[in-house]
């Protein structure tokens, strides 16, 4: 488990690589190193530059998302309505351009339960009942799905805001059992998405959520297929296949444009496997941001 002291030391660390006398050495070290993890799994083949929009954004993208678009191989869009998320986004320049609301099914505000882990807030309450049948005792007993308070936040839809934004080539969608709502909301923009990558769950754990079942019918009727399904959070739901992330491709794009797909494809499959890689992770970290820039849509 990733500890408070972990992270400290990890935060020292960085500050040492990045001293100027260091810097240089160090980012040319590490990425020696990181281009030997990722050479089998490299999405960089065509040489297409690409989008991604992030949909709970949390403060960053994931860190092979993060490398490559500090080597210039992709855009980010990052969605994030929770005020200490948002606010670490926009310190970092962690997106190309950030979208500081909810993205829903319709137009207005509601509230978002803030919970005690801020990775399980959502615009739909958790169901502790459910949660019970489902998680670990650990998780039962540290509790992070518990409710700490509430923030009313804008709502808005991705179809409203498709005009002042960047043609979305990857949707990702994270919002803790609200993804249904989202898709529904971009019902004009999906025809363009080349493909999808959604968190979804067998059995739900929030008031109201639409399990993948839904999830696969909806996506299916816009034009979508599913080819990719990797299970994830055994520390939440030990061995129980409760949880997983999920990958769907545009058919007619597929037709279209087949190399487009495979790239993208390549992505979705590196970024799982380098997800928790802590040498590109510090990479990442010690490269930085700074020279960056970032745009707040609206």
């Amino acid at each position: 488990m990733y500890t408070a002291s972990m992270k400290n030391v990890r935060k020292f660390i960085v500050s040492v690589l990045r001293l100027p006398v260091l810097k240089q050495a160090s980012v040319l070290l590490l990425g020696t190193v990181v281009s030997g993890i990722t050479a089998t799994n490299d999405n960089t083949k065509t040489g297409k530059l690409f989008t991604v929009m992030q949909v709970g954004g949390r403060g960053g993208a994931d860190p092979y998302t993060k490398w490559l678009r500090l080597r210039g191989k992709v855009k980010t869009i990052g969605v994030e309505p929770e005020s200490t998320g948002l606010a670490k986004m926009q310190a970092t320049k962690a997106f190309d351009w950030i979208v500081p609301h909810a993205f829903a099914d319709k137009d207005g505000t509601a509230p978002l339960y803030i919970t005690k882990a801020r990775g399980w807030c959502s615009l739909l309450k958790p169901d502790e009942a459910a949660i019970k049948r489902v998680v670990t005792p650990l998780c039962w007993n540290t509790r992070p799905f518990e409710v700490v308070g509430t923030e009313t936040i804008n709502v808005t839809t991705i179809d409203a805001l498709k005009s002042k934004l960047p043609t979305i080539d990857f949707l990702q969608i994270d919002v803790q059992g609200a993804e249904l709502a989202v898709l529904q909301g971009a019902k004009n923009t999906l025809s363009g998405v080349a493909a999808l990558e959604l968190e979804v769950r067998m059995k739900p754990i929030y008031e109201n959520e639409k399990t993948y079942e839904a999830i696969n019918e909806y996506l299916e009727s816009q034009g979508f297929t599913l080819f990719q399904m990797t299970k994830q959070g055994e520390l939440e739901f030990g061995s129980a296949f409760i949880e997983a992330n999920a990958c769907w491709i545009n058919v007619r794009i597929a037709q279209q444009n087949p190399e487009f797909i495979e790239n993208l494809k390549r992505y979705a499959k590196a970024k799982h496997d380098l997800y928790a890689n802590s040498v590109l992770r510090l990479l990442c970290d010690v490269r930085g941001t700074e020279h960056l820039s970032s745009t707040v849509i609206s």
